[in-house]
């Protein structure tokens, strides 16, 4: 699977929406629309900024589990 579909795969079990991804990507100085996003998981554009929006996204949602282990008491 490639990265981008990992991200998605995640975004869908987590119950998380690209408007909450992208105010996680604003709040990292990563300022991007729905569509750019969009354009970047499905590879149809494989620009710097898209492969930034992968690599960034990858971050959030790793910050994410941590945070969520660590309230859950493990």
């Amino acid at each position: 699977m490639e990265p981008g579909e990992l991200i998605q795969q995640k975004l869908y079990e987590e119950h998380l929406s690209y408007d909450w991804l992208i105010t996680q990507l604003n709040r990292r100085g990563l300022t991007v629309g729905k569509t750019a996003i969009s354009l970047a998981f499905t590879s149809k554009r494989t620009n710097d900024t898209s492969q930034r929006i992968i690599q960034e996204s990858k971050k959030v949602l790793r910050d994410y589990d941590r945070f969520l282990k660590k309230n859950d008491g493990h």
